[in-house]
């Protein structure tokens, strides 16, 4: 009997192989299966095409399933689908999260990726960030970032090695880990996932314990701030291996001051504000000014009181 080719199976007795859900048959490939294109998905077993993913939803090579495009909230394949999260509130990565409420003073338009402040607040960005735990040993791939979006975590070992563990704290919009390790003879590698309530995890929600030997697995936190540990016991006298996660985050909310009084920006997003012409005034937050008594708007005067 001929093996069944990559991504393919067949039942006992069979007289021909069939794709796996997320490929499909290539004949100019040799016979191969082959993954679906990005933006389509097959969820089930055989040759059959793939499937364009609804509107609003994405979808990655060799998928089973599409997932929410950023901005947009829901479950791809069931109802209504993917709806556009609602004006003041954001989702910066595709998947099926909930849509976030924007932060004090500022808002989004519905769809919304991303918050901005409102009329009457200047911007104040917030940086993403990665931190190295406190017992960093020689294995622990981790360089400590300011204002980097997307890296690379890792862990690695050789055979004298019986134990290591490593610990990072991503902080940013709701950071995303996806973990992958080769197929290990001998090793067991295991993850462990907080929430945390600030970036030195002074509090935290455990929320994921995940064992895994062969993984694809990916981890999009509900918070601003993500603890990774992972651990690896070599109990098979494994001759040595690496086990990486790829992280990425959005910038953090914005955090939005109001104007001073006597002040106004009159723009969304602004990272400054503008004082007052004379005999003008303005409260805190505003965007604008109101001559004061005694005054009137002079518009052929450089908008002057």
């Amino acid at each position: 009997c001929t093996a069944c080719p990559p991504h393919a199976f067949s039942e006992e007795g069979s007289a021909s192989c069939e794709c796996a859900p997320g490929f499909i048959f290539n004949a100019g490939a040799g016979g191969s299966c082959v993954p679906c294109e990005a933006g389509t998905y097959k969820d089930v077993n055989g040759s059959g095409a793939c499937t364009p993913c609804p509107s609003n939803a994405e979808s990655q090579n060799g998928s089973t399933s599409c997932v929410c495009a950023a901005g947009f909230t829901g479950d791809a394949g069931v109802g209504e689908g993917c709806v556009a999260c609602e004006a003041g509130t954001f989702k910066p990565f595709d998947g099926p999260n909930a849509c976030t409420s924007c932060p004090a003073d500022s808002v989004s338009l519905e769809g919304g990726r991303s918050c901005g402040c409102g009329v009457g607040h200047i911007f104040e960005p917030n940086i993403p960030s990665v931190r190295c735990g406190d017992a960093v040993s020689p294995g622990c791939g981790c360089t400590p970032s300011v204002g980097v979006n997307a890296g690379m975590i890792s862990i690695h070992w050789d055979g004298r090695t019986y134990s290591q563990s490593c610990t990072w704290t991503i902080s940013g919009a709701t950071p995303r880990v996806s973990m992958n390790s080769s197929q290990m003879q001998g090793v067991e590698v295991y993850a462990e996932l907080e929430e945390c309530a600030d970036a030195n995890c002074s509090s935290s929600t455990y929320n994921s314990f995940h064992w895994f030997y062969h993984p694809d697995y990916e981890y999009q936190s509900s918070g601003s701030h993500l603890r990774v540990h992972f651990r690896v016991y070599n109990w098979g006298g494994g001759s040595g291996g690496i086990v990486a996660a790829k992280w990425n985050t959005t910038s953090m909310p914005p955090k939005c001051s109001s104007c001073e009084a006597g002040t106004y920006t009159d723009t969304a997003n602004a990272t400054g504000c503008t004082a007052c012409p004379p005999h003008a005034f303005s409260e805190e937050g505003s965007a604008s000014c109101e001559c004061a008594p005694g005054f009137i708007f002079n518009a052929g005067a450089g908008g002057s009181c």
